[in-house]
């Protein structure tokens, strides 16, 4: 049955079941056959084409399937967020950019860290060269004679 007749039926058997109750609330009895009856007031409408829809209401919690907590790799402070809560998201999705200031300030700093022990290191061989230096003379003048054995 098409949505159309389907309306008309439940129309009319709505429209029979009123005239009925009309009928039978005055409290009369139905008249005889072949005597005339005034017909009560009945309202009529135009039947026309609809939708039905249904809807069931219930309460409760909704929860995902899967869940997953995100931690990042490095600390630090996020710059953009390309995604929102409960979007999907795809393997190897970016999800947000870290501010790079602070990473780069870091690595500056390092690399810092990392002349200064440099220099470090190159003024120790250079002080090891001295000092290989100072022993050999010594060295030399005490086999001359040159130095007393407590200073060499």
């Amino acid at each position: 049955m098409r949505t159309h007749s389907w309306n008309s039926f439940i129309l009319g058997v709505l429209a029979a079941a009123l005239a009925g109750a009309a009928a039978c609330s005055n409290g009369q009895a139905a008249p005889a056959p072949g005597t005339s009856a005034s017909a009560p007031a009945v309202i009529v409408t135009q039947a026309s084409a609809g939708t039905v829809e249904s809807a069931i209401e219930v309460s409760g919690n909704l929860a995902p399937e899967t869940r997953v907590d995100v931690h990042a790799k490095l600390p630090g402070t996020l710059d953009t967020v390309q995604v929102r809560l409960g979007d999907r998201v795809s393997q190897g999705a970016v999800l947000a950019t870290l501010d790079r200031r602070e990473i780069d300030a870091q690595v500056d700093a390092a690399a810092a860290a990392v002349n200064v022990a440099r220099a470090a290191l190159d003024a120790a061989e250079a002080g090891l060269a001295n000092a290989r230096q100072d022993a050999e003379r010594a060295s030399n003048l005490y086999d001359r004679g040159a130095m007393a054995k407590q200073r060499a």
